[in-house]
Formats: structure tokens, sequence, C-alpha cells
């Protein structure tokens, strides 16, 4: 779907900042010191416009993380647009939502870089995985939020910020709770991420290294869960 005028919203500085990134190498076709604007043979680019890649997670069980996230891109290349685009082309792109499943996730990279022909992608999604070898095969330059390990796994995925790393976890959680007189921790992660039980483990390697006993771990799967009942297993574990 290609993105039309939309309302212009608040923009958010984590969007805005990760689409300059991808602004920044387009600068490489159709320089003022090239021979023509329209000499560039990249795909996804033409004499008179770019065309870039939306990936979202819009619906499904994160659908909550990202409620900004394209009002911001709307707002960053709005502006673009405004001042003549990049090199005089217009900014345009194609939408695509991954429902909050890392197999959604994969399967709308692929309509976006073989049936729309993008430049590159701009992602706002939990479970960035699902394409990211997909995508670093293809070569295609992704920015976003850097929300999974994989973005510290490729060359071609560019963040501001990198949240979460399959590795080591630090103190700084535990010994927050811990300074706050947090004594037993209860972990509820959301089920059919790939993401969640890394964040999972590692949030409970922190606290239990600040001297925070876990007592509960629980997954929410959304529209199965009984949060009334998980609100009681919650007390009954005696978390503070």
């Amino acid at each position: 779907m290609i993105s039309t005028a939309r309302p212009r919203l608040a923009r958010t500085a984590s969007s805005a900042a990760a689409i300059g990134i991808l602004l920044a190498p387009l600068t490489a076709c159709g320089h003022p010191g090239a021979s023509s604007a329209g000499a560039c043979t990249t795909v996804g680019i033409s004499g008179k416009q770019i065309h870039a890649g939306l990936l979202l997670t819009e619906t499904g069980a994160f659908a909550t993380s990202f409620p900004a996230f394209r009002a911001g891109v709307d707002a960053r290349l709005e502006m673009a647009n405004d001042t003549g685009g990049v090199n005089g082309r217009q900014i345009t792109y194609s939408y695509e939502d991954d429902g909050s499943d890392p197999n959604l996730n994969g399967a709308a990279a692929h309509r976006l870089v073989e049936q729309q022909k993008v430049f590159g992608v701009m992602e706002g999604a939990v479970d960035g995985a699902g394409s990211a070898d997909y995508l670093a095969t293809a070569g295609i330059p992704v920015t976003g939020v850097g929300a999974d390990p994989s973005w510290g796994q490729h060359r071609n995925m560019f963040a501001t910020s990198y949240y979460l790393a399959d590795g080591p976890s630090v103190s700084t959680w535990g010994d927050f709770v811990h300074r706050e007189g947090g004594t037993r921790a209860a972990l509820v992660d959301t089920a059919y991420s790939e993401t969640a039980p890394i964040f999972s483990r590692q949030m409970s390697d922190s606290l239990q290294s600040a001297g925070v006993t876990v007592v509960l771990r629980a997954q929410v799967t959304p529209n199965i869960t009984d949060f009334t009942r998980l609100v009681g297993q919650i007390k009954n574990a005696h978390a503070d």
C-alpha cells in the first residue's frame, strides 16, 4: 500500500532520528557533483522519487508498543519533502503491518522488497528477527528501533539505540529494584515472541544478582489470559 497524505501528528524522537539515518546514504545518488539526477540505477530510486518501505507492528500482541512511530515517520518525511526532498527527489513509502508475529514480519519484508521494490526499510517492530536474515542477504538497508538482538548482528541494520542484545545482562534493573526496597519479584512477559524470553532471562539475572528473588514467572497471551487470576497469583506469591 502506497502512503498518501496523512494528518500532521506528534512526531517521535526515535522514529524521526531513525529516518534521518536512512536519508543520509541517499545523498550518494544524484548529488550535485554527479552528472545527472537520473543517473542512479538503484532499486527504489528514480529521477524524481525515492521509494522506501515501512514495516511496523501495528496490530497483535504488541500493538501498543509503537503507537506514534508512523506519525514520526510521516512528520520527518513531510519535512524533507517540503524542503525539496533528497537532491530533488520526493520520498514515498509502502506500508506493511507484521501483526506482532515474527513469521508475518518476514513475509511483510518479502512483499516490500519483491513486490513494492523499495530502496530501504524503516522498521518499528518487536520481532525484527523474522526478516533480519532475508533483508541482510538482499542488501536492504534497515533503520528503526533496535528492539531485538538481530539489530546488533547485521551490518545493514542501523538504530539510534540497541535495546536488547542476546548476551549477559546488566545490573541496572536489579540495583534499582533493590534500592527501592524490592525483595520478591514477579516477571510477566508476552507469549508468541522471540524477544520476550530473552528480555525475561536478562531481567531475572539482573534481579537475582542484586539479591531480589524471582517468585513468579508468567506469560500473557492476548485475548486468552485471565488477568484477575494472574493478579491473584502475583498476590499469593507475595511479590513486592
